[in-house]
């Protein structure tokens, strides 16, 4: 088990004592979210070195990420594919995170209403103004 969940591992056996040098697939939550990582376990400690597969929530919509996590605190680098709403329309946008703040650098495939037609444009935003 690792945090409530199944862990597989390949156990060397040496002199009578068991040692897990490798656990693998590990299935954890992140943000509620499930995230997949690799374990490594060393003198009965388990480290989890990267996180990947992280679907978590910006702004109500789901974004997916690539976390790493080192001694135990979780630092999501890149979060990508985020879909949020602009004047109710959706668009996709590529977001950065550092030091646990979002940060949407750029907002592309817009489509708003011009003249009740739709039209496509690329929006840009920083420190959360569009």
């Amino acid at each position: 088990m690792f945090n409530n969940h199944v862990v597989f591992s390949t156990v060397q056996q040496s002199r009578g004592v068991q040692h897990c040098s490798t656990v693998t697939w590990c299935s954890v939550l992140f943000n509620n979210h499930v995230v997949f990582s690799t374990v490594q376990q060393s003198r009965g400690v388990q480290y989890c070195s990267t996180i990947t597969w992280c679907s978590v929530l910006f702004n109500n919509h789901v974004v997916f990420s690539t976390v790493q996590q080192s001694r135990g605190v979780q630092h999501c680098s890149t979060v990508t594919w985020c879909s949020v709403l602009f004047n109710n329309h959706v668009v996709f946008s590529t977001v950065q995170q550092s030091r646990g703040v979002q940060y949407c650098s750029t907002i592309t495939w817009c489509s708003i209403l011009f003249n009740n037609h739709v039209v496509f444009n690329t929006v840009q935003q920083s420190r959360g103004v569009q």
